[in-house]
């Protein structure tokens, strides 16, 4: 909560604000729920985006495909005259590029990941909590198991997980 309302209060003049995120993001309601609970009047319109994570995955971020999905997914919130983009996906950071073409450089892009790898940092900093060796293994969990996880991640995080565990969330 702490992440959005230091948003908020940083960007205080914005009023309308769209979200993008997955089929169960966007269903879950918890931005709205969280934005309005620190400013009611705000404006929020929601749009789920299902192909962004099978085209990040599959590598066609560049491919033409992700163009045309996003002018389908994005005109909408547009026609909204948002003011803010919330990208509400973790994969979603790999199409900012892609995305911020498509919006009027007015709207301001709020990614959820960066915003978040930011504070856990922070966090990790100030409990003494980082460790300073350079021999570490990461351990990489996912909540959706897929056949060509490790080699999506190994091309997009530029590092060979020997640990990949599924787990569940609810």
């Amino acid at each position: 909560m702490k992440i959005v309302q230091d948003l908020l209060l940083e960007n205080n003049q914005i009023k309308r604000i769209g979200i993008i995120g997955t089929h169960n993001t966007v269903k879950s309601k918890a931005y709205n729920k969280l934005l309005l609970s620190i400013n009611p009047k705000l404006k929020i319109f929601s749009q789920a985006c299902p192909l962004f994570v099978p085209i990040i995955e599959e590598g066609l971020e560049n491919h033409q495909i992700t163009k045309i999905i996003s002018g389908e997914y994005l005109y909408p919130l547009i026609y909204k005259k948002i003011e803010a983009l919330i990208l509400g996906c973790t994969h979603y950071p790999i199409l900012k590029k892609n995305i911020k073409s498509f919006l009027p450089a007015s709207i301001k892009i709020f990614d959820s990941a960066e915003t978040l790898s930011i504070h856990t940092k922070k966090y990790l900093i100030n409990n003494s909590l980082i460790s300073s060796s350079s021999n570490h293994v990461t351990h990489l969990f996912i909540t959706d198991e897929s056949d060509h996880f490790n080699q999506f991640a190994c091309h997009l995080l530029n590092n060979q997980f020997s640990t990949i565990s599924s787990i569940q969330l609810f």
